[in-house]
């Protein structure tokens, strides 16, 4: 299939030349359509012409760019359905490209074109069965979701075989050998000469014995043909035409086998002869993999003709091997059970057949003592290459690897004439055996062989891999820029998403055993993204919430916090389920707080107060979450966990902090009964900060005598700044009161205070009228117009001086 799409793309490349030379326009995708049927799916592109295309897969993910083409007015992208999860389409000077992510990762992908209508097919296979499915390693299961209770809610945690270990994993993991080694069911038909020539032997042209022994078929059916033109006998007849329609399967032809039998009249006068019509109408439908029609036939032949005793066991066990085949295997045990007549020569291949079933069914033991049974014909096991597969891959599971080793040679050798890949990946577990039995150096030789004999196979990209295992697991290991270089050979033409996903993750742990732990994240975005469904998913995970907090704080502490921040954002869901510390948290908080990300930084702390054991940096966490809050003026939420702080750590250390918050939100939400009841407990902190609020408070409430008490005890401990904003408000109450003298040099040593100079000039000027000092308020007033104080407060105070010259003069 990829070398009929080179050609594909090599004949539409030229085709797409020639359409620019004589000046036609470029291809436009007109429409799209995807489809669901059983375990294939159909996306199909219709376009005016076919342009030149690439495809790509990665994981649930295939990426289709075509060349100088765009997208019609009209064209919409199928939505999510069935089949697809998401649709991206793009268009750019050179082209457009649409990107498909599926459901499940696909088992094969290929592409077809019908050029007559400029349609061009993405057909897409999976096998439900394997779906959902976890590779073992060395009877283990791997990477587990187990959620446990903590905190407010409950919390995932993700494990590992491998937590901390990952070196081992280039050593133990691999694919379960069945994944990779399974082979459609050969079907079993009687050796010349059958039942049928037997039951009839008296009917046989001569010359049909002798052409069928040296299986000249062809002649077999010329002989039949010549006799049945000269012979009006009905049964007679009949049994000529099952002999020509067994000896055309015997030639491997069960289409003009089936012609054949159609002939044959539905009434027959020959006893036995409907039997073997459904017989012979079965195992041709088999044979040309029409199983389920083929098995309905074998079972209704069963229930309404009479079977002569010498085709019984073999009708059996054709219906046994159907069920085996449409996965019907409680079935095919029942027949094999139940099955009359079975002969000594059947009785090997009955066991083989009872042993292939129980291995289907996971009952590996009785299985095994089946195959036991008939280990030792290797002429009927060369007959049945998916027995002798089971078989292999049982020894191997069972860690009998010596057997293993030479049973899975002889599926090699049974194979390879016909099936080279096959036998190619036969040779890939035989080596494995020799590694898993304790003789690596044989093995590294089979995995050398088998990557230079069989480079474009799955054999030969596992065996790479292997190769890749054995230099990660050395001393002097090669530089990663090595590594990732083949990985990403294997990863873009890897045959199999097994071969594919196993060296995207083992890139990624290489990046890691390199101590690349930045580079490993990036790429573990992805692989989350292409293989999200994958069975390396969890072990993906195992990984990511080991190294992310570290890398995190590696960025924070480099001063590259929007970098981290992003990534944080990214995988917010992992990091719930990550083993991290508080110092990392408190880390990630701060630096959400300090770029302004007020929201991940609530988030952050509140994850730290639901999941934190420890009291005291449970306890830390109150103040900065308060700040937080602060400054998005969600004053409720700072009311409530300031409440929650003062009720649990009602002497903890950062009371002051969380009550001066605490009293800053009651204070704007209007709550002047709690802010009264707070401020003025008598054991609360005496700091410049309360003190302060307490001032503002009884300000609002017009109390000065108080507001002149809390604000004198705050400027008593404040510097600066504060203490001008103190001094400000102090003098302020003061003028309420209608003090002046005591207000007048507060306001005074406010004037030099850039910020506070007009405000406490416009005070003095009329405080000075008050007390009758109108020279000096005049001369103050000429002073800040020499000034030229703040507009707002010298327009206020040009007012005032008018005004009282206007008194007066009418004075």
């Amino acid at each position: 299939m990829r070398k009929f799409c080179i050609l594909l793309v090599a004949i539409w490349g030229m085709a797409l030349c020639a359409a620019d030379v004589f000046g036609m326009p470029a291809a436009t995708v007109l429409g799209m359509s995807s489809q669901k049927k059983g375990t294939m799916g159909r996306v199909s592109f219709l376009f005016d012409r076919i342009p030149e295309f690439k495809i790509q897969e990665s994981g649930q993910r295939i990426r289709l760019r075509f060349s100088q083409t765009g997208f019609a007015q009209s064209f919409q992208e199928a939505g999510p359905d069935e089949l697809l999860v998401q649709v991206k389409s793009t268009e750019d000077a050179g082209g457009s490209s649409v990107e498909l992510y599926l459901h499940n990762v696909p088992l094969n992908v290929d592409v077809t074109a019908d050029t007559q209508r400029s349609r061009l097919n993405v057909n897409i296979f999976w096998d439900k069965r394997k779906l959902g499915a976890r590779p073992a390693i060395l009877e283990k299961r791997m990477g587990r979701l187990q959620p446990i209770k903590g905190g407010i809610s409950a919390q995932k945690v993700i494990r590992s075989d491998y937590k901390g270990q990952w070196i081992d994993f280039f050593q133990k993991f691999e694919w379960p050998v069945g994944r990779s080694m399974s082979f459609p069911v050969h079907f079993s038909f009687p050796p010349f000469p059958s039942p049928l020539l037997q039951e009839h032997d008296e009917m046989l042209p001569q010359g049909l014995l002798s052409a069928g022994r040296r299986q000249l078929w062809e002649t077999a059916v010329n002989i039949l043909e010549e006799e049945s033109q000269n012979t009006p006998e009905p049964s007679r007849l009949i049994v000529y035409k099952l002999l020509m329609s067994e000896c055309r399967l015997r030639n491997t032809e069960p289409g003009k086998a089936l012609e054949i039998l159609r002939q044959i009249e539905t009434a027959s006068p020959l006893p036995g002869g409907k039997a073997w019509k459904a017989y012979l109408r079965a195992y041709a439908q088999a044979v040309s993999g029409k199983l389920f029609f083929a098995a309905h036939i074998a079972d209704s032949g069963h229930k309404r003709h009479e079977v002569h005793q010498s085709l019984r066991p073999w009708y059996s066990l054709l219906r046994a091997e159907l069920a085996i085949a449409t996965g019907h295997f409680e079935k095919s045990l029942q027949v094999l059970q139940k099955a009359q007549g079975v002969s000594a020569r059947l009785t090997g291949m009955y066991s083989l057949r009872k042993a292939d079933v129980r291995y289907a069914l996971g009952r590996d033991q009785k299985a095994y003592q089946g195959y036991r049974e008939v280990a030792s014909n290797l002429a009927l096991l060369r007959k049945y290459p998916s027995s002798l597969a089971n078989w292999s891959k049982l020894l191997y599971a069972r860690g009998e690897f010596s057997d293993a080793y030479r049973y899975f040679m002889l599926l090699s050798e049974v194979l390879k004439k016909d099936f080279p890949e096959s036998g190619a990946l036969a040779d890939y577990w035989s080596a494995m055996a020799r590694w898993r039995g304790g003789y690596p150096e044989q093995a590294w030789q089979m995995f050398v062989d088998n990557q230079e004999n069989f480079a474009e196979t799955e054999a030969g990209f596992r065996a790479w891999l292997k190769l890749l295992d054995h230099e990660m697991l050395g001393e002097n290991r090669p530089d990663l820029k090595i590594f990732l270089t083949d990985y990403q050979e294997i990863i873009a033409s890897g045959p199999t998403r097994e071969v594919r996903e196993e060296a995207y993750f083992k890139q990624i742990l290489a990046c890691h055993v390199h101590r690349q732990d930045l580079q490993a994240v990036k790429l573990l975005g992805r692989f989350f993204k292409d293989y999200w469904a994958g069975e390396l998913h969890p072990e993906a995970q195992a990984l990511f919430v080991e190294i992310f907090p570290n890398v995190i704080d590696g960025l924070v502490e480099k001063g590259r916090s929007f970098q981290a921040l992003a990534l944080v954002t990214k995988h917010r869901d992992l990091l719930a389920q990550a083993r991290i510390t508080y110092d990392f948290l408190r880390n990630l908080a701060e630096s959400y707080f300090q770029a302004g990300f007020f929201e991940q930084a609530v988030k952050t702390y509140l994850y730290i107060l639901d999941f934190e054991k420890n009291r005291t940096q449970k306890r830390e966490s109150f103040p900065p979450l308060l700040a937080v809050y602060d400054q998005l003026k969600a004053y409720d939420k700072v009311q409530e966990y300031a409440e929650d702080y003062l009720e649990n750590y009602a002497h903890g250390p950062e009371k002051e902090k969380v009550l001066f918050l605490y009293n800053k939100a009651l204070l704007h939400t209007k709550d002047q009964q709690k802010a009264l009841r707070s401020l003025l407990d008598k054991n609360r902190p005496q700091t410049s900060r309360l003190d302060h609020l307490a001032g503002t408070l009884f300000f609002d409430l017009e109390h000065y005598d108080l507001v002149e008490y809390f604000l004198s005890r705050a400027a008593d401990n404040s510097r600066g700044f504060e203490k001008r904003i103190i001094t400000m408000k102090r003098a302020e109450a003061l003028y309420a009161a209608q003090k002046w003298e005591q207000a007048q040099p507060l306001y005074e040593s406010l004037l030099n205070r850039e910020g506070f100079s007009g405000r406490a000039a416009y005070r003095l000027i009329e405080i000075l009228f008050n007390l009758g000092q109108g020279r000096q308020a005049l001369k103050l007033y000429t002073e800040m117009t020499e000034k030229q104080e703040e507009s707002q407060w010298l327009k206020l105070a040009e007012e005032t001086v008018s005004i009282r010259n206007s008194i007066l003069k009418e004075n």
